[in-house]
């Protein structure tokens, strides 16, 4: 009696399981083709042409054959309704030579001096920064001797006969073995060195924050453009502006396109047409049979 009634409860729960394996399941997102390829869609313009796709595979999906000119009309019509085109009719145009003659003429209010005013303003701050040191006064090198590095502090003398070292107090330190501040003190080649390589630097580093700034203004007044004929129901896809219908229509050509070249090719059954040839003459020979009687 318990065996049979384990057996009960077992062909149940197989049951169960067989019941519930055969449960349909939910239906996935039919995957296409995008006209994109695999990126994902980064610009506004970029998402309105997945969306309008998505209303042309819709269409696919429910079985309508968008090569018909009244399907095509009602895709091209849910895309215009998706995005309406308001405002003007025509996109505005990014003219970016005039654009970047506006933006140079702000950054010429913004950053008004020439390179020579830049070059005596720098040349300035150069002397004062890379000044010699004045005899007798008291100083502090710092300098290598061997794998050490030392500092000396005491009264400057000036330099040996030769100019290659300081004297200072008793001692005299090589130039050649002074670290790189200290060199330019009182090596006037490398002070002259010095003082030119900091005014290329500073005129260098203006003249990019001017640029800087003007490419900044050309930059927001071409995405001002950009986000008005978004907002204006445009789309720029394939380097230019278009209209939602001008799109559509493309994108609809496309996944024609795609269609066609997915169709599979007929598979040739050599054996099934073989049978079928033997049977026709089999039937043929039939018929002659009961003809002849």
């Amino acid at each position: 009696m318990n065996k049979i009634k384990i057996f009960v409860i077992l062909g149940f729960f197989a049951f169960s399981l067989t019941v519930f394996a055969n449960q349909e399941k939910p239906p996935k997102k039919q995957q296409h083709e995008s006209i994109l390829g695999n990126r994902k869609a980064k610009t506004a313009s970029e998402k309105k042409v997945q969306k309008i796709e998505d209303v042309i595979y819709n269409y696919i999906s429910n079985g309508s054959d968008i090569k018909s000119e009244h399907v095509k009309a009602a895709i091209i019509s849910d895309a215009k309704e998706l995005y309406p085109v308001t405002g003007d009719e025509n996109p505005l145009v990014v003219n970016v030579p005039q654009i970047r003659k506006v933006a140079n003429s702000k950054a010429e209010k913004e950053f008004p001096l020439t390179n020579q005013e830049l070059t005596e303003k720098y040349a300035k701050e150069a002397d004062e920064m890379f000044k010699p040191e004045p005899i007798n006064s008291v100083i502090t090198i710092t300098y290598k001797q061997g794998p050490y590095t030392k500092t000396i502090t005491g009264r400057y003398f000036g330099l040996t006969y030769y100019s290659d070292g300081v004297k200072i107090e008793n001692s005299v330190v090589p130039i050649f073995d002074l670290s790189d501040i200290d060199k330019s003190k009182f090596d006037e080649k490398l002070r002259a060195m010095r003082k030119n390589e900091y005014v290329s630097s500073k005129v260098a580093d203006y003249a990019e924050q001017k640029n800087i700034f003007a490419e900044k203004i050309v930059k927001e007044k071409i995405d001002d453009i950009v986000k008005q004929n978004e907002k204006n129901g445009f789309i720029f896809i394939w380097n230019k502006w278009l209209t939602p219908e001008n799109v559509t229509n493309v994108l609809i050509s496309h996944v024609i396109d795609i269609s066609s070249r997915n169709v599979p090719e007929p598979v040739f059954d050599a054996e099934k047409k073989k049978t079928e040839h033997a049977n026709a003459e089999d039937n043929n020979k039939e018929q002659k049979a009961k003809s002849d009687k």
